[in-house]
């Protein structure tokens, strides 16, 4: 994988596709408003850094900052792997990874 830009196209589509997985994951994990504002805050960080990263640097950003938000919302292992899973799903395709198996 090279480090190449995203695309303004790919920007949209991975702010889009995060936007709604993050909805996804609130409602399945039960998550606290504390939580939930977190998530936001981190994501969003995450979304704007597809403009000035990129593609590798970009993933690393996104697995740090699941890594980070998962350890301090102190989830479960299981929770834990199921978004992790879940993200993969949604920005797989950008990277050529194959599909995981659903959490």
């Amino acid at each position: 994988i090279k480090n190449t830009p995203f695309t303004l196209a790919e920007q949209n589509e991975i702010a889009s596709r995060l936007q709604k997985l993050t909805e996804r994951v609130i409602r399945t994990y039960s998550l606290s408003p504390e939580q939930v504002q977190d998530l936001h805050a981190r994501l969003g960080y995450a979304v704007t850094a597809t403009g000035r990263s990129g593609r590798v640097d970009w993933l690393s950003i996104l697995i740090g900052t699941l890594t980070i938000y998962v350890l301090t919302a102190a989830l479960p292992p299981e929770s834990a792997r199921g978004i992790f899973v879940e993200f993969m799903h949604a920005i797989g395709h950008l990277y050529g990874l194959p599909l995981l198996p659903s959490p």
